[in-house]
């Protein structure tokens, strides 16, 4: 537990040390740095960022979010890991079919049926022929 948390001190003061070297746009600096041990931990898209960052001109307004995203992230994570609530074997789901109730069956076919345009045509055709037979 002790080397973790000097690893992640470690990281965490390198990430600083590299964030330091991109707000003074000083390219061999992050250049250097990137070539450490820790700087290939770092994820592309930072690396990226933080090299463009440090060409870009003095004047450049740009701040290092990746970097600074980066750098949180990391240090939520080794600081504070996340607690593992539930240790053991995968949960099963049981996907087996299970018995629709008789009443809910008996209201699907009555709905199919109502539902079905032949069984419509018949019932008005049905209907007609009642109101020509009561004339």
């Amino acid at each position: 537990m002790i080397e973790r948390r000097a690893d992640s001190r470690a990281l965490l003061d390198f990430l600083e040390e590299l964030h330091e070297a991109v707000i003074c746009r000083d390219g061999a600096a992050v250049s250097d740095l990137l070539r450490r041990r820790l700087g290939r931990q770092v994820p592309r898209d930072v690396r990226e960022e933080v090299l463009a960052l440090a060409q870009a001109p003095g004047m450049s307004m740009r701040a290092p979010v990746r970097l600074l995203r980066f750098y949180h992230v990391t240090e939520q994570l080794l600081l504070d890991p996340p607690v593992l609530c539930w240790r053991g074997p995968q949960l099963e789901l049981d996907l087996r079919p299970r018995p629709i109730p008789v009443r809910v069956a008996l209201r699907r076919v009555d709905r199919l049926r109502e539902s079905d345009p032949a069984r419509r045509r018949s019932a008005a055709a049905e209907g007609d022929e009642r109101g020509a037979a009561d004339d």
